[in-house]
């Protein structure tokens, strides 16, 4: 008498089995939960003190660009979050390709290296309107240092426009 053994079926043979949109998403969800643990467990909710814009920085557009394409730059924010007081505009215009742009400066103030992710929003001045949405990263930022960077919104700019940032679009965790 002969016994046969079936062969051993691992999760992960069935995991590969599975059609490539399913596997997608749940590489999509696995992912997307690992960042939302890992960005709880390393921000700093240590209160840090709002820095005023840096010196020789200009808050209003350049006066080469076309008026008719002028841009406002936004009033200073109020932070509601630590990590939103590392964050300031220090310029918003027109781009030489046309579309909006803001320079950011990230300050670090947090007693360890971060990496900093930051929405800005291009908006109507009248508040009414968003006209389009632009993004800066910035990784191992050291304590005290500071990072200028551009956030472009590749879309054409039709008219003026204000740049923000709202305190729950920046994010800092530890790098």
């Amino acid at each position: 008498m002969s016994t046969q053994i079936a062969p051993r079926t691992t999760s992960w043979s069935r995991f590969l089995s599975l059609p490539g949109w399913v596997k997608s998403v749940m590489v999509g969800w696995v992912a997307a939960m690992l960042l939302a643990v890992g960005i709880a467990v390393a921000s700093d909710s240590t209160p840090k003190p709002v820095l005023p814009p840096a010196a020789g920085a200009s808050a209003s557009p350049s006066p080469t660009a076309d008026p008719a394409k002028e841009a406002v730059a936004a009033a200073p924010q109020k932070s509601a979050s630590p990590a939103s007081a590392d964050v300031a505009i220090t310029s918003c215009a027109v781009d030489q390709v046309g579309y909006a742009s803001a320079t950011v400066r990230v300050t670090n103030n947090s007693s360890k290296p971060s990496n900093y992710l930051v929405t800005v929003t291009f908006e109507s001045k009248d508040g009414t309107t968003q006209v389009a949405t632009g993004f800066v990263a910035v990784n191992s930022l050291q304590p005290g240092q500071h990072s200028d960077e551009t956030a472009n919104s590749f879309k054409e700019s039709a008219g003026s426009f204000v740049c923000k940032v709202n305190p729950k679009d920046v994010t800092r965790y530890a790098a």
